[in-house]
């Protein structure tokens, strides 16, 4: 080799030593950074174990400044049992607490004990939303990486995390004695250093919005396990839009049961907590809590006020809200006047305000002027008003709605019961009628009896098909009408249903306990949702006394019916009272031989309520069927499907009844018809006297073909 192409060699070889000097130096130097060094020292070995099975040990000494920074009351305590439960074992608790029991609080710092101490390997946070879940996962993070109560007596997991100094990306390059510790910290996902012994390395968290859950999630380690997810919490899983909205409930809960809870797989099941607060009357925690729908959760629901005081209308929304209230706007200072004011009262009148109340938290925080727990509840009430009290402070929102209605009814609805056999029509009964909402896959059908003052009831109720389950739903029914008339088109399957149930009913037969039977004197069935079919199957059918319905929502802005042209040319009859009529039959709806009533739905909702709420004692009472065992569980829920809200616009008013989040309203719907048919033969409640009719008789007017047959049934078109 000449010797140029020597030094040539020489100097590359020498240039490749000092390549590899230089990354040999900045290697050592970036493992010298980037090791974390040797561990601090547990500081309380003792209370560390002392809190390894003990929740509420743990939430206390080492969360000063949140969980451990006052006595907290019976309810956040339940609500620490029943997550420790659910960690250490299996369980699906669900405990309602009113906002403000810093339930959020609990549900973050007990899992950082759940991960703290290995109990769960791969739990999931899941929030309303996404900025939700993640929110609580940042807090979280921020427990690890401030909390010195935690790093002293946990520095495996927080001493490594606090060596990121808060920047993420240092995540996948620290060791720890050479060996990388493989955390994870992003904005949706923890996983836990990787250390020797501790029970929490690789333990892994990921947060999600209800909506978004993951599906076949896994996460490989470095010892090759692939640990599934095994504990939820759910904190607060629904916004107030969600809440309201029946469809995006019932899209919620689905993701709960269908999506996360079977993200264990088969060898483990999905252990759950959820911390939440009802918002609405039917919202997915109402539903949750529902035995009879999710008997696999266990639910313990907490009221501000247990207890409400005895003297509550004369005393709190009386004599100290009238104080609490009266102050001069042109004042600035005139509400913090009127507020010690309200103070000083309830000092002076201490006793006799307290009496018989009780509270769930005493030691709750009050506000500025506030002497204590009772009074800061009964500024939310008198204050924000019952809708916000009863939905936020006692998570029983319906309490709410009820003291906006006129009329309620209740589960205990349901014990109202006759004495009498399922179809048995009560002796004083005249009159029995049947009313029919059709559906795709069901019809809904009550068959009801009355005597002319209203008085009376529900004697038999069911669908067609039947179904072989007691609770169900119209999506999940287990035979359909395609079931029941297979081969046919649906059209033809709703059509050949609504003919055979209407000849059934009409068939009855319907006895008194005397043997007296009574035929069918109107029957009903809706038009809304399939006006074709129901109009071909009663033309086909060629009765009379069964008419096709349509409900009209007249609220306090659009016109009364007394405002409508209810001339004789125009409809064949009005009822129940021609100045304040609620029902009409339109001459222009005589639909190819079958006739269509239209009604006051609001008003027919509220006669309906009235009905089952009022003494047992009183004309137009109503009961259902039975000896009293009866279990009419469904059928009563249907009936509390919808509520009223009073509306007033420009000084009317009229109580608007709406569909109740979660629940279905097909029966109440059959029970409203019951109630127009039974006011179409003629029954009147004693305080509904009729007016008299026109005394000017109107010329006679041409009849068409259906009035000059017999069997047409002049009863619908006789004189009003």
């Amino acid at each position: 080799m000449d010797p140029l192409a020597k030094a040539r060699a020489r100097r590359a070889e020498y240039a490749e030593r000092e390549r590899q000097r230089v990354a040999k130096t900045k290697r050592a130097a970036s493992a010298a950074a980037n090791d974390i060094g040797e561990l601090p020292e547990v500081a309380d070995p003792v209370l560390k174990e002392r809190c390894r099975l003990d929740l509420a040990l743990f939430l206390k000494e080492l969360f000063p400044h949140t969980t451990g920074s006052g006595p907290l009351g019976p309810p956040q305590m339940e609500a620490i049992k029943r997550f420790e439960y659910a960690v250490l074992n299996f369980a699906r608790n669900l405990t309602a607490l009113p906002r403000g029991y810093v339930k959020s609080t609990i549900s973050e710092n007990s899992l950082i004990w759940a991960k703290c101490y290995g109990h769960r390997r791969f739990p999931l946070f899941v929030g309303a939303t996404q900025e939700l879940a993640d929110d609580g996962l940042r807090n979280i993070k921020t427990e690890y990486e401030t909390n010195d109560h935690l790093l002293s007596l946990f520095p495996e997991v927080c001493y490594p995390i606090r060596k990121l100094e808060g920047k993420p990306e240092r995540a996948k390059n620290l060791t720890y004695r050479g060996e990388r510790l493989r955390i994870v910290w992003v904005n949706d996902s923890i996983v836990l250093p990787w250390i020797g012994e501790s029970a929490a390395k690789g333990v892994i968290c990921e947060s999600y919005g209800i909506t978004s859950p993951p599906r076949g999630k896994r996460y490989r380690l470095p010892d090759g396990s692939q640990p599934r997810p095994d504990f939820c919490v759910f904190d607060d899983p629904q916004t107030d839009e969600s809440a309201e909205s029946d469809t995006m409930t019932r899209k919620r809960i689905k993701f709960i049961k269908k999506g996360y809870l079977r993200m264990g797989g088969h060898g483990r099941k999905m252990s759950a907590v959820m911390n939440a607060t009802q918002l609405e009357d039917g919202d997915l925690v109402d539903q949750m809590s529902d035995r009879k729908l999710h008997k696999d959760w266990s639910t313990v629901r907490t009221q501000m006020v247990t207890k409400m005081p005895t003297h509550l209308e004369e005393w709190w929304l009386t004599k100290y809200a009238d104080i609490r209230h009266d102050y001069d706007d042109s004042d600035i200072e005139g509400q913090a006047k009127a507020a010690a004011k309200s103070t000083e009262f309830y000092i002076a009148n201490w006793e006799i305000m307290n009496e018989g109340a009780e509270v769930s938290w005493p030691d709750i925080p009050l506000e500025e002027g506030e002497y204590d727990a009772l009074q800061h509840a009964m500024n939310i009430l008198v204050d924000e008003g019952p809708e916000v009290f009863y939905a936020e402070c006692q998570n029983d929102p319906r309490k709410a709605v009820a003291s906006q209605s006129v009329i309620q009814i209740t589960d205990d609805t349901a014990k109202r019961q006759s004495g009498l056999s399922r179809g048995m029509v009560p002796d004083r009964a005249s009159d029995v009628v049947f009313g029919i909402d059709v559906h795709d896959n069901v019809l809904y059908w009550t068959v009801a009896a009355a005597s002319q003052t209203f008085t009376g009831g529900v004697i038999d109720y069911g669908t067609w098909p039947e179904q072989p389950n007691e609770w169900f739903t119209l999506r999940n029914a287990r035979v359909t009408l395609r079931d029941q008339y297979p081969g046919e088109t649906l059209e033809d399957a709703v059509q050949h249903g609504i003919e055979e149930l209407v000849t059934n009913l009409c068939a009855g037969p319907w006895m008194t306990s005397g043997g007296q039977s009574l035929p069918i004197g109107c029957g009903l069935v809706d038009a809304g949702h399939k006006p074709d079919e129901v109009h071909n199957a009663l033309r086909h059918l060629g009765l009379s006394h069964v008419l096709s319905s349509k409900g009209l929502g007249i609220t306090a802005s659009r016109k009364p019916m007394e405002e409508y042209d209810l001339s004789e040319d125009r409809v064949f009859r009005v009822g129940p009272d021609l100045k304040r009529p609620r029902w009409y039959l339109p001459r222009d709806k005589f639909v190819d031989g079958v006739y269509r009533v239209h009604f006051d739905t609001n008003w027919a909702k509220n006669q309906l309520a009235a009905r089952l709420t009022q003494p047992l004692s009183a004309d137009g009472a109503w009961e259902y069927f039975g000896n009293g065992e009866f279990n009419h569980g469904h059928y009563n829920r249907h009936m509390q499907g919808e509520r009223s809200k009073l509306h007033e616009v420009e000084g009317r008013k009229v109580d608007v009844w709406g569909p109740v989040a979660g629940y279905e309203n097909h029966w109440f719907d059959t029970a409203v018809m019951c109630v127009i048919a039974l006011s179409m033969c003629g029954c009147v409640l004693p305080i509904q006297k009729q007016s008299e009719p026109p005394k000017k008789p109107r010329p006679p007017r041409k009849k068409r073909q259906r009035d000059e047959d017999p069997d047409a049934g002049d009863f619908w078109i006789t004189a009003r």
